[in-house]
């Protein structure tokens, strides 16, 4: 039997057309080329870019239920068949879901002050309290949006437009991912959706601080949360348009016992993106009950008991998974030394959320304790531990622990006071914790420093306003730009900021001491590795006593301890040290 060659387009335009006639296998390449390539040929190497190619083994029968099975996508996500798919995921969650239904708590869930109504042809702002007398508190059911603002200039609530908005709102005058939240909302069959920029007044300070002390509550008590992941600001909307032959493996040649078969490679999420790296989202989609992912080829299903996307239960992942913390109920009596494992695995769950979120962008980054109250407020209710200015007051010192991590980048230069320099909360960089990384390797731990009289004052949002904690342990002093003598504490510090100016006079602080966490074979002795971990404090100027945190200090060492900073055999300083 001769070798028979496949036809193929040697432009683009003869392989847009072919998609256009509805060619399989050309639709499936289209979204592989790159833009702009121009002539076409076999030298072209496809495999480096193209769908991925399998051996089907089954027969014909099967072929076609795969392939009817996959061909039930739209082709666009504001169909009505998408529609249709996210309300059957809504009510199949509140009716088969009793994890993600707390109906005896929705009462006691505070509400927002303010909504859109979309009922009818025009949209107006209502007041919640309007609304509560006809409906109760139960029957209070609305929407909520994610979404990034990016640079857009967009219609805000402000005082001086407030009556207007509460007389109508024209859809027009509406940014585009907010017109399709509007629509999304009426599609779904509800009537109000809470949009931040709309339903929080954006030149007024005091309703900033009582809306955003609410908003867990606000994700918390809505129906559900529409999370524009395709959107990459306010004016690019989030519906998408899509060929579903992209999505259908195409069957190459006639139908035998292994036939090849062209699949599209691995698409993109379609519940993260650029709206992942917005500090906020992280609180709205921990809070939020059930999340509809408008992505950038297609839909997805998040809730607390299940994910989904348009083609399957994606049961090997487990919901919400990142936010396993808020499922613990309580923690027994800490020993920081030594934690019992229920301790580990909510202090290694609360560490790789806070890195997480500590790498998220804010467009004001006086929000960076504010965005994460309502997950700390959560995770404190669940586990009676008391939070302090973004940290645990029951976890200190190992809290304190917490470092700027290098690979990230900054976020900023905080323009304002933030919070207390020994909260991460003060700095603008994503931050790893020494801590954890101590508790995972097994080392057997000595703390070195005490805690005496931790305060922060805070306002309902979780804005932090003043704090203060003393610590008391062994420092050594030595200066930033002195000789040989500093050059060991120099390079096993961190500092905070990478821009510090006035570097003298600094004090090192052993908060902790690991031993053992691996063995070396030393000049034929077993050696244990020694892992020093503390903090760079720094005299405040014009207030004597007080210090402020400037970095952290990580030492590790194996026998010889002569560069130890802290070497049992070099007397060492106990000093208190009142830091703000």
């Amino acid at each position: 039997m001769g070798l028979e060659l496949a036809k193929y387009h040697t432009s683009e335009e003869a392989m847009r057309q072919a998609i256009l006639e509805g060619c399989h296998l050309c639709s499936l390449l289209n979204n592989y080329i790159p833009a702009g390539l121009g002539r076409l040929g076999l030298d072209q190497d496809l495999a480096s870019f193209g769908p991925k190619l399998e051996l089907w083994e089954g027969d014909e029968k099967e072929m076609e239920l795969w392939q009817r099975d996959e061909m039930q996508l739209s082709i666009s996500t504001a169909s009505d068949a998408s529609f249709n798919q996210g309300k059957k995921w809504i009510s199949e969650c509140f009716s088969t879901h009793p994890s993600c239904n707390y109906s005896d708590m929705i009462s006691k869930i505070g509400k927002p002050t303010r909504l859109l109504d979309v009922g009818n042809a025009e949209i107006r702002l209502r007041c919640t309290e309007e609304l509560l007398p006809r409906l109760g508190a139960n029957g209070l059911e609305y929407l909520t949006l994610s979404h990034c603002w990016g640079n857009a200039s967009i219609l805000k609530l402000t005082q001086g437009n407030m009556e207007r908005l509460r007389q109508s709102i024209d859809f027009q005058d509406l940014p585009l991912t907010f017109q399709h939240a509007v629509t999304t909302t009426r599609r779904l069959g509800f009537q109000y959706v809470w949009i931040d920029s709309l339903c929080i007044i954006q030149d007024s300070a005091s309703d900033w601080e009582q809306e955003s002390a609410m908003m867990g509550d606000i994700y918390r008590g809505g129906s559900c949360n529409i999370s524009a992941v395709a959107a990459t600001d306010s004016n690019a909307g989030f519906f998408i348009a899509r060929n579903p032959l992209f999505y259908i493996p195409c069957r190459l040649g006639a139908m035998e016992k292994l036939s090849p078969v062209a699949k599209s490679q691995p698409t993109p999420s379609n519940t993260t993106g650029r709206l992942s790296t917005r500090g906020w989202v992280m609180q709205e989609r921990a809070m939020s009950p059930r999340t509809l992912h408008f992505g950038p080829t297609g839909l997805a299903w998040e809730c607390l008991s299940q994910r989904m996307n348009e083609k399957q239960s994606l049961s090997g992942i487990r919901p919400k998974a990142e936010f396993s913390l808020l499922e613990i109920s309580s923690l027994p009596p800490l020993n920081l030394a030594n934690p019992d494992k229920l301790t580990r695995t909510f202090y290694d769950a609360w560490v790789k959320l806070l890195t997480s979120y500590s790498r998220c962008d804010l467009t004001v980054l006086g929000d960076r304790l504010v965005a994460f109250s309502a997950i700390v407020a959560e995770a404190s209710r669940r586990t009676g531990l008391t939070p302090i200015a973004g940290l645990w007051k029951e976890l200190l010192p190992a809290d304190l622990l917490w470092y700027r991590d290098a690979s990230s980048p900054p976020l900023g230069s905080p323009q304002s006071y933030q919070a207390p320099s020994w909260s991460w909360g003060a700095v603008a960089s994503g931050i790893q914790s020494a801590y954890a990384e101590l508790l995972r390797s097994g080392a057997t731990l000595e703390f070195k420093t005490t805690v005496s009289n931790p305060s922060a004052s805070a306002k309902p949002n979780g804005q932090v306003i003043t704090g203060h904690i003393r610590l008391t342990g062994p420092s050594r002093r030595f200066n930033w730009a002195g000789g040989s003598e500093t050059e060991e504490p120099r390079k096993n510090c961190r500092l905070d900021c990478l821009q510090m100016n006035e570097l003298d006079d600094l004090y090192l602080l052993l908060v902790v001491r690991g031993r053992g966490a691996s063995l070396h074979l030393v000049n034929d002795r077993i050696e244990q590795l020694v892992e020093d971990k503390g903090l760079v404090l720094q005299p405040v100027n014009g207030t004597p006593g007080s210090f402020r945190r400037i970095g952290s200090f990580q030492q590790s060492y194996i026998g010889d301890i002569s560069r130890a900073v802290f070497a049992d055999n070099i007397p060492c300083e106990i000093r208190d040290f009142l830091v703000v």
